[in-house]
């Protein structure tokens, strides 16, 4: 299996880093890889979906709130955080390394780690 050495830089230390194939189960709400699987509620299904949709450009606010059927209401932007926040967490939880949401500046969130969808 191949494997990729990432660079700490705050701490100037190496770390092989194994990349993993998550999947996301679409009609159960579920986050699977190998050695794990975690449950995600609906509205977060939807959300990773999107991200995984978007194949690396960042989704906009509005775009994030068009997925979860909002329309024209946009979320305020700690409410959008904090669902990214969640996520985040259970990517971990699920085995993924490394950043997996970044949030690009003025732009939106972009998803960082490889996620397949079923």
């Amino acid at each position: 299996m191949p494997r990729v050495v990432l660079r700490n830089l705050q701490s100037n230390r190496c770390r092989a880093v194994c990349p993993l194939l998550l999947r996301l189960k679409l009609n159960a709400d579920v986050l699977e890889c190998p050695a794990a699987a975690v449950d995600l509620t609906p509205a977060e299904s939807v959300l990773l979906a999107g991200l995984v949709r978007a194949a690396g450009q960042p989704l906009a606010r509005w775009q994030l709130a068009e997925l979860m059927g909002g329309g024209a209401d946009v979320p305020a932007a700690a409410t959008t955080e904090m669902r990214m926040a969640r996520l985040r967490k259970k990517l971990s939880a699920a085995g993924a390394q490394g950043p997996t949401i970044r949030a690009v500046y003025n732009r939106g969130y972009v998803l960082s780690c490889a996620v397949q969808l079923s």
